[in-house]
């Protein structure tokens, strides 16, 4: 399959900054590397957005609880991972070498955080390490990209992406590295994988020659693979997300917290927009919930499973929306005012939202709290570099906002 591939996460941020209704080819000069990108044609319309805004006030909150990110602030362009308390205090660094790291996850109790390398010989790799910073080492040590690690409900299991023979497919293996084998054998390019709420499937995207989006569940031994979305035309963007996109998580699948229920984001190249929709968990039932003009990307259910929240961009920035499962009630919880906000994860209970957003700070990526109704909006991270991906540690619903 020839397509091309996005490879720096900087490029979203170019997408989002410009505007341009025009396909162009790019040259992009960063981390000393040439990137040659198309970018798509999107209705943007943001190059007057952008202004200074007030930070807000830190409300005291329990420190108790942990929150993991990367960031480029010890060496330019090279993020390592970091953790802080769940008020932005004690930020600290638990890595210390070249490499650049992305999307860490923290095991279900908390303990560990899985996360990979991104480097530029074809040879990303899953690490993983304790929460405190002792015990890091490398899962994978296999030539290929491995990418996008997700831990099983029962933290036994790692699912995750690899290139490592020829193609991008479905891997799994135990959390501690050992017993790494494939589950997906095609020619499309599968992606994002997670488990479903019982631990007993996988639910996944897949891309063709044609840019198809396809839907697909599997056993976690490989069996039974089943298309939902067969009886559909669901399209992707005309870029595939490299290692280091946001876009993987804008398009990912997502089951509903009971496992009956998947919601996912499709673009129309007829409308030149994004839409989410909703779908039974044996792929029957696919509704679209949003039709307003506006890039709806990243759907997730609350952890009641009653909502489901998502990015959009519908006025001058990305923001942060939640609407009921038959698309009604989409009200607005966080308006980034000058900047693009990033949804990045709800906590278990649903009590709190996590995203990052570049509305202060010289127009770098910073980290933010709010409480699940878009009040108490607090920002952790100050400075001129970038914070990305954040994710509570899974006991963070004990945060108290005074």
């Amino acid at each position: 399959m020839s397509v091309l591939v996005l490879e720096v996460h900087e490029v979203f941020e170019i997408v989002i900054r410009t505007g341009y209704m025009i396909v162009e080819i790019i040259r992009i000069f960063t981390l000393k590397k040439k990137y040659y990108i198309i970018i798509f044609t999107i209705v943007f319309g943001l190059l007057s957005c952008r202004k200074q805004t007030t930070p807000f006030e830190l409300n005291h909150i329990n420190d108790q609880y942990k929150i993991t990110f990367v960031s480029d602030r010890d060496k330019e362009k090279c993020f390592q991972l970091y953790i802080m308390n769940s008020d932005g205090n004690n930020q600290t660094r638990l890595t210390r070498d070249d490499f650049s790291y992305y999307h860490p996850r923290f095991s279900p109790d908390g303990k560990k955080i899985v996360f990979y390398s991104s480097t530029y010989n074809d040879n990303d790799d899953i690490y993983i390490i304790n929460s405190d910073g002792s015990d890091y080492h490398n899962l994978t040590k296999i030539s290929g990209n491995d990418n996008y690690p997700q831990f099983s409900p029962d933290g036994s299991k790692i699912v995750f992406t690899s290139d490592r023979d020829g193609n991008r497919e479905i891997y799994i293996m135990d959390s501690d590295g050992e017993n790494q084998h494939r589950l997906t054998v095609n020619s499309t390019f599968d992606h994002a994988p997670q488990f479903s709420p019982d631990g007993s499937k996988i639910l996944f995207y897949s891309i063709d020659d044609h840019w198809t989006y396809d839907v697909y569940i599997i056993d976690v031994d490989g069996d039974n693979l089943t298309h939902l979305t067969a009886e559909s035309q669901y399209t992707h963007v005309y870029v595939l997300p490299g290692s280091r996109s946001f876009f993987v998580y804008f398009y990912r699948p997502r089951f509903s917290p009971d496992g009956t229920k998947i919601v996912f984001t499709s673009y129309s190249p007829t409308e030149l927009d994004f839409n989410i929709y909703i779908m039974d968990s044996n792929g029957s039932q696919q509704i679209r919930l949003t039709s307003p003009r506006g890039l709806n990307f990243a759907p997730i259910f609350s952890p009641d499973g009653s909502k489901i929240i998502f990015m959009t961009h519908r006025g001058k920035n990305f923001d942060i929306y939640t609407m009921d499962l038959n698309g009604k009630n989409q009200i607005p919880l966080y308006d980034s005012v000058s900047g693009h906000a990033i949804f990045s994860q709800v906590s278990p209970c649903g009590s709190k939202i996590l995203l990052t957003d570049d509305n202060i700070d010289n127009d770098v990526y910073k980290i933010y709290i709010m409480n699940s109704d878009g009040s108490e909006q607090l920002q952790l991270t100050y400075g001129s570099y970038e914070d990305l991906c954040p994710r509570f540690q899974p006991n963070a619903d004990s945060i108290v906002m005074n």
